[in-house]
């Protein structure tokens, strides 16, 4: 039986919450201890199993914290480790957060000399400023010696750490996401059911982004390419459909307003539950520049959606421009504006074949039996002849302060959102 502490997480909820806690559950179902140890807010409450993976938070980890003043936060951040390391005891230890070399060399170093076998996942490309005071290759030599394994999610970021900081082949996994199950192609019964719920018009034609709502996403772009898009048409049916939440929420509604299209552009807040949204639209945009391997995306596809994103390392992985979906470049919202006014023109039969052709992708290359396999392995986790346990659940809420986001479910299914949840100690299973 292994005993594997996950530490790490993100500020705000994504796909690597989504990730880690398949990865997470799938091992405690399969009969090992997990437990998680985090600087950020619960976000995996819904989404784990409570009673088999405990999850305590300790800000005093907070990557964030230490950047800022690493002279003042680095002894507390060691004793706060040290701390869980002994309360967990026995436990190898699993760093997973957001952008690649973003554990501090004296967590991997700490880790080591309490005796812990240490992995890391990595989810998306490193920072464009390099946040420490050694250098890169310095720090690949500390991954090196105290890593038994770094497992990327993209091909991206294997390049990124074999490059750069001179990490080992034989210490690099490419582990890419999956997509929950759960996930199908929507019957046009259920779309047509799912629009009249929300008072939307049959025929009109639904483009929706799904995820954060933060600078790095630029939503701004998809908005001005909307505006764009809508101007050359004399009469439009089409809606803009945003869920999620974040800081730049207030800005982009803002932005809409300002362009007189706000009475198409719909903020519909953060939803539990993605499919809810998902079974409304016709297209989806992911209008980021930088992705590890876009969960989002994955879902949409899978759904059966027309998608499209910018071109990079791992979306050229997941669409063949043309066929499964579009790759168009986002730097501007130009080329994205003529690419919707293409699609629309195109017709409803061709986004439906160019959605299932996403579905099938999504399905024969990315289904989590082979995806999750790969990870559970690359964690020495055996499963002999044992199959992929099933998943968990896929609603995850959001959490951002004391104030409840704004927006609400869009259907029954969906939980609603939620302010901030008290913190949770936790004690490892016995």
């Amino acid at each position: 039986m292994r005993r594997l502490l996950f530490v790490g997480g993100s500020p705000e909820p994504g796909g690597l919450q989504i990730h880690t806690a398949d990865v997470m559950q799938a091992i405690a179902a399969l009969g090992h201890c997990v437990a998680m140890v985090s600087p950020e807010r619960d976000h995996f409450a819904k989404i784990t199993p409570r009673d088999k993976i405990p999850f305590s938070r300790i800000r005093h980890l907070s990557v964030g914290r230490f950047h800022k003043r690493p002279l003042l936060n680095a002894p507390m951040r060691a004793f706060a480790l040290a701390s869980a390391l002994i309360r967990h005891k026995g436990y190898d230890v699993v760093f997973c957060r957001g952008r690649f070399a973003e554990t501090p060399g004296m967590d991997m170093l700490l880790a080591r000399a309490f005796g812990r076998t240490v992995y890391t996942i990595e989810h998306s490309p490193s920072a464009a400023e390099w946040p420490f005071l050694m250098s890169k290759r310095r720090y690949g030599r500390v991954m090196g010696r105290c890593l038994r394994r770094v497992i990327t999610v993209s091909a991206e970021i294997a390049e990124i750490a074999a490059r750069e900081f001179q990490i080992s082949a034989d210490k690099l996994c490419i582990c890419r996401n999956w997509v929950d199950p759960g996930f199908h192609p929507v019957s046009e019964d259920r779309r047509r059911l799912a629009r009249q719920r929300l008072g939307l018009p049959q025929d009109s034609t639904v483009i929706g982004y799904l995820g954060r709502l933060s600078a790095d996403k630029r939503v701004d772009v998809l908005i001005e390419a909307f505006r764009q898009h809508l101007a050359r048409q004399e009469q439009s049916s089409s809606v803009l459909m945003i869920a999620g939440e974040g800081s730049s929420r207030a800005a982009l509604q803002e932005q809409a307003r300002l362009a007189g299209i706000d009475h198409q552009v719909r903020f519909v807040g953060w939803q539990t539950d993605p499919r809810d949204v998902l079974e409304l639209l016709d297209l989806f945009v992911l209008p980021s520049l930088v992705e590890g391997f876009p969960l989002a995306l994955m879902e949409a596809m899978s759904s059966g959606l027309a998608c499209l994103a910018h071109p990079m390392s791992s979306t050229g992985e997941l669409i063949e421009s043309g066929r499964n979906g579009i790759l168009v470049d986002m730097s501007g919202p130009e080329l994205l504006a003529d690419e919707l006014t293409k699609l629309q023109d195109a017709g409803r039969s061709h986004w439906m074949a160019m959605g299932q052709a996403a579905a099938g992708t999504i399905g024969q290359c990315f289904s989590r039996d082979i995806r999750l396999h790969a990870v559970l392995g690359a964690l020495d986790i055996a499963l002999d002849v044992a199959d992929v346990p099933p998943p968990y659940n896929r609603a995850m809420e959001y959490q951002a302060g004391k104030a409840k986001p704004r927006g609400k479910p869009l259907s029954s299914s969906t939980e609603g959102m939620v302010g901030d949840a008290g913190i949770e100690p936790a004690t490892p299973p016995v």
